[in-house]
C-alpha cells in the first residue's frame, strides 16, 4: 500500500505529460499547496519540466505577499496564468489534433 494521499496517486499514475498536465490543472490549490514536496517530486521523476514550472508558478501564486489591496502581484499572476496555458497546450493537443483530422 502507498503512503501517497489518493489524490496524489492519480498523478503517480498517470502515463502521459498530458494526463500529468490535466491532473495538475484539476488539482485544489489547497492540495497543490499542502503536498508541493511529493508533487514535485513525482512531476520530476517523469521529467515533465512543464510541470515543475507549473507547480513552482502555483506556490508562488500562493504564497505571495498581497499588495495594500490584497491583490496578488501582476507579475506573479501572469507567470501562473502562463504556466497553466503551457499546461492547458500539453494536456489537450492531442484531442484537438484528433478533432481536427
Amino acid at each position: 500500500m502507498s503512503d501517497l494521499l489518493p489524490i496524489l496517486e492519480g498523478l503517480q499514475a498517470a502515463q502521459t505529460d498530458a494526463e500529468r498536465a490535466r491532473w495538475l490543472l484539476a488539482a485544489p490549490p489547497s492540495t497543490i499547496l499542502e503536498e508541493h514536496l511529493e508533487i514535485r517530486a513525482i512531476v520530476a521523476a517523469a521529467g515533465f519540466v512543464a510541470g515543475l514550472t507549473a507547480v513552482a508558478a502555483e506556490i508562488s501564486a500562493l504564497c505571495a505577499v498581497r499588495d495594500r489591496h490584497g491583490y496578488t502581484p501582476d507579475t506573479i499572476i501572469m507567470s501562473r496564468n502562463i504556466a497553466r496555458a503551457d499546461l492547458a497546450v500539453i494536456a489537450y493537443q492531442q484531442e484537438e489534433n484528433r478533432t481536427c483530422r
